[in-house]
């Protein structure tokens, strides 16, 4: 609740350059509502994006660049068409270790650099992220989120909250709530 209120909600302190839009990673096991929670958060942004790291590249996060006719255009992927809006990614450790690195400058510093087909710009990409992930094996409260995750500590970093969900196993529970 709170947690998905402040990523929507961003803001600045003092006017200081830092990033407005906050950044949210919910670790949790399977069947713990993850992708509900991600779905829900889409509708109530006006903007929104809700992708998966399922297969996901570079390209479809950032932009790719496509030839129409004789000349090359970008045509935007996630991060960029959730400008000013959120952009949601389910199963987030399934994208692969060389496409995430491309996500680490539209987290910390709201644009994407771009230099494909000759075309060189700078694109927006001031959204916030919310992304939802197993953790790798039975998650292990002794042990780093890294570690639980596989996520390297760079990219981990840029999430201002991580809420982790576990299903404790609790039979009682689970047979009232069956």
């Amino acid at each position: 609740g709170q947690a998905g209120a402040l990523s929507r909600a961003g803001g600045r302190l003092n006017s200081q350059p830092v990033r407005a839009q906050s950044h949210l990673l919910i670790v949790g096991d399977p069947g713990t509502g993850k992708s509900q929670f991600l779905r829900f958060a889409a509708k109530l942004s006006a903007r929104s994006v809700l992708t998966t790291g399922v297969g996901t590249t570079s390209a479809g996060l950032t932009c790719s660049a496509v030839r129409d006719g004789g000349e090359w255009t970008l045509e935007a992927g996630a991060l960029v068409l959730a400008d000013r809006g959120v952009c949601c990614i389910d199963e987030f450790s399934s994208i692969r270790e060389a496409d995430r690195a491309t996500i680490h400058e539209a987290m910390e510093q709201q644009t994407l650099s771009v230099a494909k087909a000759g075309l060189v710009c700078k694109l927006n990409a001031r959204c916030s992220v919310i992304a939802v992930t197993n953790p790798k094996g039975v998650y292990d409260p002794s042990e780093d989120i890294s570690v639980n995750t596989a996520i390297a500590s760079p990219l981990l970093s840029r999430f201002d909250v991580v809420l982790v969900l576990l299903d404790t196993s609790n039979k009682e529970w689970d047979r009232v709530v069956s």
